[in-house]
């Protein structure tokens, strides 16, 4: 078995954007996973020279970021084969990307749940944040514990998340089980 180079592991990559089939090396999928977080860096700081944000907004403004919205889509496919190959490489089958469906699904469960409290909130109001932080638990107890119970929908989805999450690290992290190697 040859030796994987970082440019080898593009080039594969990049030759094999849609191929599900076959299986990926570790070196192959993390050297994949390491040029994907360094063209995200080099477009990132493209679009902050060419699309400057508003300085005043503050951190969570929105900003364009048009080339890095339409590499990281070019991106997607060649990623998602690469983590499927891998996955198969570790003996999976490709079938355990369903449990990605999962925070998803719950997600949405909470965003259906918390909808009626959310729509008390005028999202345009400058001072909302304010108005939230000085709520008064007892004059406001329907609303409060509206907002309690909204926020405690998504509790699920996030661990969730973050368990699957860990479960896919692990997988690739794992040695592969092909008769091969």
């Amino acid at each position: 078995m040859e030796k994987i180079t970082f440019v080898g592991a593009v080039k594969i990559g990049l030759n094999k954007y849609a191929k599900f089939a076959g299986r990926a090396t570790r070196p192959e999928f993390w050297y994949f996973v390491l040029f994907t977080f360094l063209v995200s860096i080099v477009t990132g700081t493209i679009d902050a020279v060419l699309f400057p944000g508003d300085a005043s907004a503050g951190v969570l403004s929105s900003t364009n970021t048009p080339v890095s919205d339409f590499i990281s889509l070019l991106l997607l496919l060649p990623s998602l084969a690469v983590f499927v190959r891998r996955i198969r490489d570790t003996g999976r089958s490709a079938k355990v990307l369903f449990w990605s469906l999962l925070p998803a699904l719950l997600f949405i469960f909470a965003l259906v749940m918390a909808l009626p409290t959310l729509m008390q909130l005028d999202f345009n109001d400058p001072t909302l944040l304010e108005r939230l932080a000085n709520l008064d638990p007892v004059a406001d107890k329907e609303f409060v514990d509206g907002l309690v119970a909204a926020i405690l929908w998504f509790v699920p989805a996030i661990v969730s998340s973050l368990a699957v999450q860990l479960y896919y690290l692990v997988v690739v992290l794992q040695k592969s089980n092909s008769a091969d190697s």
